[in-house]
């Protein structure tokens, strides 16, 4: 999306607003609580680094708007496991789970593919499962990685380099209350934002 609207060559507001505003209006179909946070994590982050500190102030009132809205229409259903605070209290639950798991085989993990707690088979935190399924080891060279890729992408000069910096970004945010790294068609696109910074010279 953010690729979309920064192209020069769209010149119709028509097309950039619509475009926005289906974004918008499918991001709001899925009710994600972690989706909604992780975008918006992610561009005060971009107007922070890009120090347009004005801008922040104003995307404050719509984003507090965007996050009722999610909350407002998952408490519309009736059933445990759409309310919003049942998300939160057991992604509490898997993160005390796997760190038992993890204090139980801190250096080597469980294995690659054995992850499993009592009710899910992730963590629903990035982290935390990477270090219980492979290891410590594993889990400072990852670190490793994203710190390379941070340092980089704050980096880059030109604006598209950055853009896609960003979508790395947000994707780490949402993987700190979500598993959509261990999905591959979706942690595919990751590893091509980090690809793009890495390759980036100074």
């Amino acid at each position: 999306m953010v690729m979309f609207f920064h192209y020069r060559t769209i010149s119709n507001k028509f097309l950039k607003i619509s475009g926005l505003v289906f974004f918008l209006f499918g991001l709001l179909l899925t009710q994600s609580i972690a989706a909604v946070f992780s975008l918006l994590m992610s561009v005060f982050l971009c107007l922070l680094i890009k120090k347009k500190y004005k801008r922040i102030f104003l995307l404050l009132i719509p984003s507090i708007f965007l996050l009722a809205l999610v909350f407002f229409l998952r408490l519309q259903y009736h059933k445990d496991f759409t309310q919003p605070y049942f998300s939160l209290l057991k992604r509490i639950e898997y993160f005390k789970e796997t760190i038992k798991l993890i204090s139980k085989h801190p250096l080597r993990g469980v294995g690659i593919g054995l992850f499993s707690l009592k009710n899910t088979l992730f963590s629903h935190n990035l982290f935390l499962q990477l270090w219980a399924e492979a290891g410590f080891l594993s889990f400072v060279l990852f670190l490793i990685i994203c710190i390379f890729f941070i340092k980089k992408g704050m980096r880059v000069k030109e604006e598209k380099d950055f853009y896609i910096f960003i979508a790395g970004v947000c994707f780490l945010i949402h993987n700190l209350v979500d598993f959509t790294f261990f999905t591959l068609q979706v942690s595919f696109l990751w590893w091509i934002c980090l690809g793009v910074i890495l390759s980036k010279s100074e």
